[in-house]
């Protein structure tokens, strides 16, 4: 009896592309964050309902002190840098801020 291992060949090849695009997206974001994006945000909102609002964030840190969780999202736009930060899995804080650009 012979195998062939050409299909596990082309299913990792198919695994490895779909990875490389989910990165892709996850660094690239799916869409242009905006200022009635930025305004929608509430005091309160979890970490899914922004990430739900304006995608996977760019960066993102995390630290905990006894009972307190918090995290910190950045996401980087061609125009602004928006910044939500969470307490607890609840924002607490947004900034937006416009990016330098050059002359």
């Amino acid at each position: 009896m012979c195998f062939s291992t050409a299909p596990h060949i082309k299913e990792r090849r198919r695994i490895s592309v779909l990875l490389f695009l989910c990165f892709a997206l996850m660094v690239t974001g799916c869409g242009e964050v905006n200022q009635e994006d930025f305004e929608s945000i509430e005091t309160g909102m979890s970490i899914n309902e922004v990430h739900a609002l304006l995608g996977p964030p760019q960066s993102s840190s995390s630290g905990q002190i006894g009972d307190y969780f918090g995290v910190s999202d950045i996401w980087y736009t061609q125009d602004f840098i928006v910044t939500v930060q969470y307490l607890n899995n609840e924002v607490k804080l947004k900034t937006i801020e416009m990016r330098d650009v050059g002359p």
